[in-house]
């Protein structure tokens, strides 16, 4: 389950910016309910990149026609990002394939859609003459097992060859035994 919270940006302290808010939560997605069945984690994961890539346009939109200042969009920006990833790391392998698509901190061998390059980089380049610095994903984001690790067991192996050599020698031993 993933949960974005309301974004509100600018005004309340001055220094001339208005108010400008977005939701992050797709609002056409529905978890059980309407007799429809539960959606794919596919489905599930499509609305949230299109839900935060929603987001960080219209963040981008709105430092381009100057309702928020440069630093203020980064942090917005990234948030959303970090929301984004944070979500679809739930979702397993699917998820962190998903999210690695588009946040190039995850894994770069399955980059496709650099959010970082569409979205955080125009805002950086324009406030400070250079791309962004690309912060590593919060400790919470991290996936808790490395990709390079994962389904390694015991002695190294892949588990799959694990419970195949177990299997082998229950079999073997079977044998022996009626002997």
């Amino acid at each position: 389950m993933f949960n974005f919270a309301d974004i509100s940006i600018g005004g309340g302290g001055g220094g001339g910016w208005s108010d400008f808010s977005f939701n992050l939560n797709p609002p056409d997605i529905n978890i059980g309910g309407s007799g429809s069945g539960m959606p794919s984690a596919k489905e599930i994961l499509t609305q949230i990149a299109n839900s935060a890539e929603s987001a960080l346009q219209a963040n981008l939109q709105a430092f381009q026609n100057g309702q928020i200042a440069g630093s203020e969009a980064l942090s917005v920006a990234w948030d959303i990002l970090n929301k984004m990833s944070s979500a679809m790391l739930q979702y397993g392998d699917l998820g962190r394939k998903s999210a690695a698509e588009r946040d190039r901190r995850i894994d770069p061998r399955f980059l496709r859609w650099d959010y970082i390059q569409y979205y955080i980089d125009p805002i950086a380049q324009a406030s400070t003459g250079k791309p962004a610095t690309v912060p590593n994903l919060p400790v919470n984001n991290a996936p808790s097992v490395p990709p390079q690790t994962a389904g390694i067991g015991a002695l190294g192996m892949r588990n799959e060859t694990l419970i195949m050599l177990a299997l082998l020698g229950l079999i073997l031993w079977k044998g022996l035994k009626k002997k």
